[in-house]
């Protein structure tokens, strides 16, 4: 069993550092040293980007969140009870190299809704009664635009609801709520 988890390891360790992205495709090839995340761009060019604490390959991943023709970067950045947090670096294809976005980096337990072509922050957690999950669209250059809020929360008298916000524009457009039993 041992032998079977160190060369399970070691193939997924050849996978990321050979750039595939969890979609397959190919993305910029990696290496991870302390601090530093090595990257070889999609355009050819060395780049560097350096943290605040030590990474593993296991941090990394490589997924395409602008839906577009390039793999971008997720690196787990923080990590508490229910929510995840990644530092999000997005390929600029005019400049050739991977640029952060806080905007993205701030949204907990970020994933990509292929399907949809959404963003979505999967454990938004105020308490142990209000969670939601919110869901984005987003430009190849990285801007986001709210669509959909949903999750549950809590009156004074500790009855729970369930809601979805619909959104277009930045306004929202409707809005249900019922109770949870």
């Amino acid at each position: 069993m041992k032998k079977l988890i160190i060369v399970l390891v070691a193939i997924f360790l050849a996978h990321v550092n050979k750039g595939m992205c969890d979609d397959g495709r190919r993305g910029p090839d990696i290496s991870v040293k302390g601090h530093d995340l090595e990257i070889k761009t999609p355009a050819g060019r060395d780049q560097v980007i350096s943290f605040d604490h030590d990474i593993s390959y296991f941090d990394v991943i490589l997924e395409n969140l602008t839906f577009g023709r390039y793999i971008d970067i997720k690196v787990m950045d923080s990590e508490g009870s229910s929510q995840k947090f990644y530092k999000v670096y997005l390929y600029n294809h005019v400049d050739g190299i991977y640029i952060y976005s806080k905007e993205l980096s701030d949204i907990p337990c970020l994933q990509a809704d292929h399907k949809r072509k959404e963003l979505v922050g999967a454990c938004f957690h105020e308490s142990a009664c209000e969670n939601w999950t919110e869901r984005y669209k987003i430009t190849k250059l990285g801007k986001l635009s709210l669509v959909e809020r949903a999750g549950t929360y809590c009156d004074p008298t500790g009855q729970a609801y369930a809601y979805t916000d619909k959104f277009k524009n930045g306004k929202r457009i409707s809005s249900t709520i019922k109770p949870t039993q």
